[in-house]
């Protein structure tokens, strides 16, 4: 084991990240990808005025514990913006909202993907998407993916009643196991 850790604890190298003023602790840089991941839950491509300004996405960390951010990306399909580098930690249950002009992903109005990779930039999430509606945000609510005339970033997604549920979500209150595999164990 590591100076000062325990058996079978996951080790991450000693950096400080920089987080939100919101938080009042600090991470560190992970050396593989986490195993506790977050959810691409909401995104905007084609929102009301500009989409140079105005297109988000939106993360949501399901978990009991805090999610390490640092080493993961966001990206849009293959060949399109460049990954989005993400750092620090999401909270318990809380949403991160990423603007466009933070991250430069710009989004297709036509259709697109959103994908959550990994530290070799592996996709370990992958959301698509046709058609948008201009003013309408494609959010899972209730385990599927709709359009939603009432985009709420950094809150609990909502539609309203007359809108159609689109697709069945990949996965259950976070759990991402049947996509993810352990490839390497270290002593």
């Amino acid at each position: 084991t590591y100076s000062g850790s325990i058996e079978g604890e996951i080790i991450y190298k000693n950096s400080p990240v920089t987080l939100s003023s919101e938080s009042s602790s600090t991470g560190t840089v992970a050396e593989s990808t986490p195993v506790k991941l977050p959810i691409i839950s909401e995104l905007i491509p084609n929102p009301e005025g500009s989409d140079s300004t105005s297109e988000w996405i939106e993360l949501y960390n399901p978990s009991t514990e805090e999610i390490i951010l640092t080493g993961l990306y966001l990206d849009d399909e293959e060949g399109g913006s460049d990954p989005y580098k993400l750092s620090g930690t999401l909270g318990v249950e809380s949403y991160l909202v990423i603007s466009v002009e933070d991250s430069k992903i710009s989004l297709n109005n036509s259709g697109d993907s959103v994908r959550l990779l990994g530290v070799d930039k592996e996709v370990l999430s992958q959301i698509d998407y046709t058609d948008s509606t201009e003013g309408s945000s494609y959010a899972i609510i209730q385990n599927a993916w709709v359009w939603t005339s009432s985009p709420t970033p950094g809150a609990d997604n909502a539609a309203a009643a007359s809108e159609e549920t689109k697709s069945e979500a990949s996965f259950t209150n976070g759990d991402l196991s049947e996509s993810v595999s352990i490839s390497e164990v270290f002593p």
